[in-house]
């Protein structure tokens, strides 16, 4: 039914991948140690940046929305009777 080929490639292929992973990956930790300083502290800055700019843009909606119920609830305590706000 198979091949004598296709049985030996499958044979040893994992034995292989797995050799040619160890080989990646020693490669990988080799060039990640001469880039990682660099990269992890432009990544640090834009993230901080990015990271900034997201919570400038949240802040301002939140605080208008606290403004909001804060006046209505300042609104509905009318003759001393106090409504509740929330729904």
């Amino acid at each position: 039914m198979f091949s004598k080929s296709t049985r030996e490639s499958s044979v040893y292929r994992p034995v292989r991948l797995s050799l040619d992973r160890e080989r990646h990956s020693s490669q990988r930790a080799h060039e990640s140690s001469v880039d990682r300083p660099v990269r992890l502290s432009l990544d640090r800055e834009r993230h901080t940046q990015k990271k900034r700019a997201v919570e400038s843009r949240c802040d301002r909606v939140r605080l208008s929305l606290d403004r909001e119920r804060h006046t209505s609830q300042r609104t509905a305590v009318v003759g001393g009777i106090v409504q509740s706000v929330y729904h």
